[in-house]
């Protein structure tokens, strides 16, 4: 069985991206990001939701904690307490 998601059947779509184009889209991002800041309880805790996101939109080809957290340097018991105890504002 093939683990290839996309195939010589089905190829990626082509993008017309400038890299201004990128930079644009991770400002409005993180203006987005902003937005939920007061959900989190501490400044520490939307830090780490900012790594945790940006981990999630990166190419890493497993989107795993400690592969994020080797990414980004941060700690990995901080990053884990954060998706598994911290609590949040709803």
């Amino acid at each position: 069985m093939s683990t290839k998601i996309v195939s010589d059947i089905c190829p990626p779509p082509e993008w017309n991206l400038t890299e201004e184009d990128i930079h644009q889209m991770v400002d409005e991002l993180e203006r987005y990001y902003q937005e939920f800041k007061p959900a989190f309880e501490r400044r520490d805790q939307a830090a780490h939701g900012w790594v945790y996101l940006k981990g999630l939109l990166s190419d890493l080809p497993r989107k795993v904690t400690e592969r994020i957290v080797l990414r980004f340097g941060v700690n990995v018991r901080s990053l884990q307490h954060f998706k598994g105890q911290s609590t949040w504002r709803l």
